[in-house]
This record gives structure tokens, sequence and C-alpha cells, in this order.
């Protein structure tokens, strides 16, 4: 049996409401993989859900108390009707001396104003907003909040009906987002390099996940029905010095181990470690008796950059769908996830050189750019202007973006 934050019988099965966003038009399932910002983890009532898991340990009813006061109002906007609404939920649900003596009995109390509110949503209609506001009963609301509040963020991957062709080469890369943007400027270096060597070129931009590393799952069925897949993420520059990566060396899985390259791996330990921690590791010897003995385990803590990935049909298990919920605090979370992959399934593996997979964090990044295949803009602000700044440089330097094979 599993327990929550606050100590309860986590339910099982599933509880999601569907909503559209009448603005944007954006379809989101509320529940299992509820997915938030890290800025709107401290807004509105994710602040306030999240409140009692983390004070459980030092609760305070008096400081509780001040909280709410502060919350309500950088919550309720001024001059608006929502605060005459919020005095007459209070009368339903006061917040009490009783509500504020635990953890428990506070998170109860917010999330029974949260579905008031949402009753009241439900019943009018409101500009700009939608008509689906969920009711969320308190045990799933528990499980819900106590794997955010654990785990930071945590995601689950939805299957997806994807219109799949299938056949002997594949370049496919992932954009949803604020990332198809970037795919204005490496998306026809990469339909071009899918051209010259005789590969179909597919871009998913469609969001189907409730967080974006999520998407790159959606490979593993691609992966299934195709000879080779390279993948490729959507910062990823193909540079005219690009070789035929689709001939080297056979292998079951074609990545870069950036590990070496990493200055500083204390980050990565603790992202293995929240990754595990929500997909349910086994021991040491649990992993040499199951993951294949020694060889497969020198994989774990390993970082393989998900950003270049060749693989075959018997490796499209390295994009195997996590089957639980995993953190998403963490943007390498869904890296991890390939890692564990690599370990638990034990493919062959060619490692890609860094030509491969030059990352603009590298130390050595521009005395390696004028030969590098493959530029990888990874972990960079403002991405878009680094992705034309860097198509610039290359060009005046005599390796100009992917253009066809000379």
């Amino acid at each position: 049996m599993m327990y929550d934050g606050l100590n309860h019988p986590m339910e099982t099965g599933t509880f999601t409401v569907q909503t559209v966003d009448a603005v944007t038009g954006v379809v989101h399932e509320f529940g299992e993989d509820l997915y938030l910002e890290p800025e709107q983890r401290e807004l509105g009532w994710p602040a306030v859900h999240l409140y009692s898991f983390r004070n459980a340990k030092d609760w305070s009813p008096a400081r509780a108390k001040a909280w709410v006061a502060d919350w309500l109002r950088w919550s309720l906007p001024p001059g608006c009707d929502c605060v005459a609404h919020w005095q007459r939920t209070l009368e339903t649900f006061p917040l009490s001396d009783a509500v504020l003596e635990s953890p428990d009995l506070f998170f109860d109390w917010s999330v029974n104003c949260h579905n008031h509110v949402n009753a009241r949503l439900n019943t009018v209609e409101i500009k700009y907003f939608d008509s689906s506001h969920p009711q969320v009963p308190l045990a799933r609301a528990r499980e819900i909040w106590s794997r955010i509040a654990a785990a930071g963020q945590v995601a689950w991957f939805r299957p997806v009906n994807d219109t799949i062709k299938g056949g002997r080469r594949l370049v496919i890369t992932v954009a949803t987002g604020k990332a198809r943007e970037w795919l204005r400027y490496t998306e026809g270096p990469m339909k071009a390099y899918a051209q010259a060597h005789g590969a179909d070129f597919v871009a998913l931009k469609n969001t189907t996940q409730g967080w974006w590393g999520l998407e790159k799952f959606r490979i593993h069925e691609f992966a299934k029905a195709y000879d080779q897949t390279l993948y490729l993420d959507a910062d990823v520059i193909l540079t005219q010095s690009a070789t035929n990566l689709f001939e080297l060396p056979k292998a079951d899985v074609s990545i870069y181990d950036e590990t070496d390259d990493i200055q500083s791996t204390g980050w990565l330990s603790n992202t293995w470690s929240k990754v595990e921690q929500c997909l349910g590791c086994l021991s040491y010897d649990e992993r040499h008796k199951h993951y294949g003995g020694p060889g497969a385990y020198k994989r774990h803590g390993r970082s393989y950059n998900s950003g270049v990935v060749l693989c075959t049909k018997t490796g499209s298990s390295v994009w195997t769908p996590p089957k639980l919920p995993i953190p998403t605090e963490f943007h390498v979370a869904e890296q991890i996830v390939v890692g564990w992959n690599l370990m638990r399934f034990n493919p062959s593996i060619h490692p890609l050189s860094v030509t491969h997979n030059l990352q603009s964090w590298n130390r050595h990044f521009g005395l390696r750019l004028p030969s590098a295949d493959i530029v990888h803009l990874s972990g960079l602000d403002k991405k878009t202007e680094a992705i034309k700044t860097t198509i610039e440089l290359l060009d005046s330097i005599g390796n100009p973006v992917f253009q066809g094979c000379e």
C-alpha cells in the first residue's frame, strides 16, 4: 500500500476531467498528468494546495493563517467580483481554528473551497473561461498534490495514435510550444539531410502530453516501424559537414554519453535519484539480476544525451515511455528515462562522438564548431536568437547548415 505526504492511502484508478481554454483552444486533462510551470506552483490554487505538504513537518496554525491572508492579497484581483464570491465561500467553509489545527485538515479545507468555487463557475457564463471546472474528490486530490509536492512535478505519459508510415529510414524531430519557433531555422536542414540519405522526415508539432519532455516518447512507435530512426531535438543544427549517420557501425542504439564532459555531476545524481523514486527503482543486486548484469549496470547514473539518437527496430526500446509518473522539475528528466531504458533493456550501443552532438555548454565549443557535424544548442536562454546567431557564425567560418550532399 502506498501513502501520500499526509499519510493517507493512495487511491488506485484514474480521475481526469477535460477542459478547454477558451482563449488558446488548448485541451487539458486535469488529474493524472497535471503539469505546472515553476512559477505557477507559487500562485493561486496550486500554492494553497501545496502549502500543507510543504509545511507538514513544522506546522504552525498561526503561520498558516497569516499565509492565507497574504495568499488572498496576491491571488484575488482588486476590484473583481471574486472578493465577494470568496467571502460567500468562506461562509460555507470558514477558515476556523479547527481547520488550522493540522496540515491534513487545512488541505481538506483548500480542496473543499476549490470545489465550491468550481461548482459556481460551472453554473455561470464567464467570458474567456471554459465551463468545465472539475470537482475533485478529496482522496484523489490528496494523491495528485502529494505527488507534485514529493517530486516537485510529476507527469504521466498518455498513449498517442500518431499516423506512422513505416519503412527503411526516418529522421524525426519533436517541437511543441515555443520549440516550434526553433524549427523555422532547423527544420530545413533536417529535411535536406533526410532526403539526401533516403529517409522519411517527420516533425511532431502537436501537443499531446501534459509536459513537453514526454512528447519525445512518441518516437517509440515510429522507431518500431522503421529499420533505422534518427531523432534530432528541435534545437539541433545539421551542418554541411554532417556525415551519413545511418551508415555508422551497426548497433541497436547510437548515442552520445556526455557524462565525462560535465564539469559538475551532483545535479545528475540528484536527478537520477528523483526519477528512480518515481519509477520504483530496484536495489543494486536486483539491477544486476534483472537488467543484464554488471555490463548494464555500468550505464546507471550516466548522462546519455537524448538530443541526437539513432536506433534500429531492436533499439527502439530506448524510447519506451515511462509507465509511472516522472518528476519534471528537472529539464533532463526525460533524458534520465532514456538512460534508465538503456540500463534495463541493455541494447548494444555505439558511442557517438562529440562532433555528432556538439553542445553549446561544451568547454571546447568554439574550437570544435568549424568541424562539427551536428551543433546542439542545449540549455540556452533566448534560444531562437541563439540559433539564428549560430547559423550566421557557422556560415562565416565555412561550415554552413546542411543543404544536401556535396
